[in-house]
């Protein structure tokens, strides 16, 4: 086991002296720890203390800790310095690939001796068992070969780390710079061994093969005539044709006659009467596309050599196999042949950059440049500089680790810092810019922002909100309920009920973000409310939805929904070319744009989607911006909103008609909804509808209000999900929208047509009025305004019909 402790030699820099909470035993010589929780250290009487991080503190640490404890904030300057070096991070990569690690030495004669072994075609032999003995050694042989190339592909991933970090920290550097000269030995002496695995020859003729077009298949010829019709040769010779180019393309070499002559004439039988023939015929076919290959070497300018500069892509984790732990980038998806050409060719390299040097003969460059991916080629220029641009340097105050007034801008690097962190793309992160002014974003936004050269400083995540602030909520909230029948508030209460509504306020909204928290409760509980609580200030939910990923998927939209989030059982459903937004003027497309209020006066427009964006494929993964949790704590379902108070008086009968209570505050209210655009066909969803996977708001969805919904009389909405999901309502709404339906309630059994009143409660809904008179709907004593004028002409005439129908009035 290697040896990665942080030991006191290790340069701190700007964190020398930082100050980071530790945890020991009573006593001046005890260990410290990182955690209360380490298995060294005795639970009982733990002390907790600040001390600045030093040569000193380093001695004092617990062996453990100094593996693998995290000394500060995962998310703030010291913490992900110190992360960066433990673990699997700087110090492990110093000890790994070097001339000390034995577990990955192989013997010179060793490898010479195999892969001579494998220059030499099998040969079919009569002799059973000694056919089977060289089976035997040639399989050895193969996998002494991948041991030796994939040990040069993990050196030169481990080189790559190393150098990245050192670069991120550069006080680091002269430190490093001796282990870093043992790496870069090792690994040329890796990719000397790996080299004798590879011919020059074959990379060329591998390298011809791959730029030969298809040639004319003689499917007419009388010699395959046991294979079928003409029609059947015809495609066995293409697929033989195809195999063997795609062989070559990614090999070391021309295939051979392998299995691809058995596949052509597979399923006829030997004693059948021109099989011989015909299996001779394609081995012919075969051999003459292998001395095309052959004389398209020999006619070519092999000795004239170009240089070129090879970029490596970036490495990343492919999201779609992460439980798996496959990544992507670097090496790790090159091609056999392009393997083989780093192996062969390779002159110079900075990995840190990615970037590597070649010099290859014409025919191989000019299949290397005409391919873009996974790795970009061009001519190496003599002007070129060595080295690419140095990170931008870590240290005290880009991350939430000093005062606001002393924070530095956010770099591209500093985020890519971030993000090895645990959960940090799942993170809603208040950030400050002098054109967007203080904005909470999701963290592939910022990543987006600072790639185009946003500037801007971090102000705080939802991890780093005050346990002040946070826990006396979570005690309010209260703990989940046993009974799952309160989860989900009743929605038959009496308008006169001092809870009537409350399923669309925000203390709901809290409830269900915190009661719909799983597995590690408490923990999942209390993030939950943290992202709630920086949600809740985001102007437009719409901003929440992080896009694409870096493979392209979409992270909100669900696999069955292809561009548009319509349910699948809808009949006749077109892709959704536009979106219904009550936003104006629109959001401004540059990366410091504040997000724009709602005017309530706006009419219904439509907007075309992002062109930037790519159209989403049927294989797409479900990825959620947030838990599904904290969506239900910021949106209501429609299903529980009641707008019949608001609508025009009118209709006869028992049939439910408004009572044209003005909206006031609600009037703005945001609602979003699916395909709420009613001149396209497909019903309307709400962002929970299980049609639409219950994926949460993606910026796609439809942003109305609720005077849009009280005025559009031609929507067609889900049954299932009334159509829409709304903005929880503040205090100041919820009671207008409790006042207001009392209101309507008065007015109801007031009304005549419907059965009248009865005397007795005249005095007590009078005295109801009265108390509805001096409640203004926009929220404050505005009666200038038309919504205040029309509440107040509905109750007087409500009071003085009450009154003038008491039996003392006369």
């Amino acid at each position: 086991m290697l040896d990665c402790a942080l030991t006191a030699d290790v340069p701190l820099g700007p964190f020398q002296d930082h100050a980071v909470s530790v945890y020991s035993a009573k006593g001046k010589g005890s260990k410290l720890h990182a955690r209360r929780t380490c298995t060294r250290l005795r639970a009982d009487g733990a002390v907790t203390s600040e001390v600045p991080l030093n040569s000193h503190t380093i001695g004092r640490m617990c062996s453990s800790c100094a593996h693998h404890g995290d000394w500060g904030r995962p998310d703030s300057g010291v913490g992900l310095f110190l992360r960066a070096l433990g673990g699997v991070g700087l110090l492990y990569q110093l000890q790994r690939y070097t001339e000390r690690d034995r577990d990955y030495t192989v013997d010179q004669e060793e490898v010479e001796r195999t892969a001579e072994v494998l220059r030499v075609e099998p040969v079919a032999s009569e002799d059973e068992e000694h056919e089977e003995e060289d089976w035997e050694i040639r399989d050895d042989a193969e996998r002494l070969r991948e041991s030796v190339v994939s040990a040069w592909r993990d050196a030169a991933r481990s080189l790559h780390l190393a150098q990245v970090t050192v670069a991120s920290f550069p006080w680091l550097a002269d430190w490093a710079r001796p282990k870093m000269a043992l790496k870069e030995q090792f690994m040329e002496t890796l990719r000397g061994q790996a080299a004798h695995f590879v011919t020059p020859a074959g990379l060329l003729a591998a390298a011809a093969a791959a730029n030969m077009d298809e040639p004319e298949l003689p499917s007419e010829e009388s010699a395959f005539a046991a294979i079928g019709d003409s029609t059947e040769v015809a495609r066995r010779l293409r697929a033989m044709w195809s195999g063997w180019q795609s062989k070559a393309r990614g090999s070391w070499g021309l295939p051979g006659d392998s299995l691809l002559t058995h596949d052509a004439v597979h399923g006829i039988r030997q004693s059948r009467k021109g099989y011989a023939e015909a299996r001779a015929a394609v081995g012919r076919l075969m051999a003459s596309w292998d001395d095309e290959a052959h004389r398209i070497v020999n006619a070519a300018d092999t000795e004239t050599a170009v240089v070129l500069t090879v970029h490596l892509s970036e490495i990343q984790e492919d999201e779609t196999y992460r439980s798996r732990g496959r990544e992507m980038g670097l090496l790790a998806d090159l091609d056999d042949w392009t393997i083989g050409v780093l192996l062969t060719h390779l002159t110079g390299a900075d990995w840190g950059h990615r970037r590597l040097t070649i010099r290859v003969p014409q025919l191989i460059a000019d299949r290397l440049l005409i391919r873009s991916s996974p790795l970009h080629c061009e001519p190496a220029s003599p002007e070129a500089v060595a080295v690419g641009a140095e990170a931008s340097q870590l240290g005290p105050g880009v991350f939430d680790d000093t005062t606001v007034h002393r924070r530095r801008p956010l770099t591209a690097d500093h985020l890519r810092l971030l993000r090895s962190v645990g959960n940090a793309e799942d993170e809603l992160y208040i950030v400050f810019s002098t054109d967007g002014g203080a904005e909470v974003l999701p963290f592939p936004e910022l990543e987006r922002r600072a790639a185009h050269g946003w500037r801007g400083f971090l102000v705080a995540s939802s991890k780093n909100l005050p346990a002040a602030l946070i826990e006396p909520w979570s005690n309010e909230v209260g703990q989940r309920p046993e009974n799952q029948d309160r989860w989900w508030p009743g929605h038959l209460r009496s308008a006169d009920d001092p809870l009537f509504g409350e399923e669309l306020g925000l203390n709901s909204g809290a409830q269900q973000a915190a009661w719909l928290a799983f597995g590690d409760e408490a923990r999942v509980r209390e993030r939950n409310l943290r992202l709630l609580a920086m949600a809740r200030g985001v102007q437009d939910l719409r901003r929440l939805d992080t896009g694409y990923d870096r493979a392209g998927r979409s992270r909100g939209l669900p696999r069955s929904c292809l561009q548009s989030p319509v349910c699948p059982p809808c009949p006749g459903t077109a892709p959704r070319r536009v979106v219904v937004s009550r936003q104006w003027p629109p959001v401004p497309s540059g990366t410091g744009g504040a997000p724009t209020a709602v005017a309530p006066s706006s009419a219904l427009r439509c907007t075309a989607p992002d062109p930037a964006r790519p159209a989403l494929r049927a294989d797409d993964a479900t990825l959620k911006t947030l838990p599904s949790a904290v969506w239900h704590g910021l949106l209501a379902s429609g299903q529980d909103l009641d707008l019949v108070p608001f609508e025009a008086p009118g209709g006869s009968g028992w049939k439910p008609h408004g009572s044209g209570i003005p909206l006031g505050v609600l009037a703005d209210v945001q609602v979003y909804a699916v395909n709420a655009d009613p001149r396209f066909q497909g019903k309307g969803h709400s962002p929970f509808c299980s049609h639409t996977r219950e994926r949460g708001v993606v910026a796609d969805d439809d942003l109305l209000t609720v005077a849009d919904l009280l005025s559009g009389k031609d929507f067609d909405w889900c049954s299932k999900c009334s159509g829409y999901a709304i903005r929880r309502l503040t205090d100041v709404q919820l009671a207008h929208y409790r006042a207001a339906h009392m209101l309507h309630n008065i007015a109801q059994r007031m009304d005549r047509a419907r059965g009248g009143y009865g005397s007795d409660r005249l005095e007590q809904l009078a005295e109801q009025l009265r108390v509805l008179e001096k409640w203004d709907p926009d929220g404050e004593d505005r009666s200038y305004t038309e919504d205040s004028r029309r509440w107040h002409r509905i109750v007087r005439e409500l009071l003085a019909r009450a009154c003038s129908a008491r039996p003392d009035s006369t």
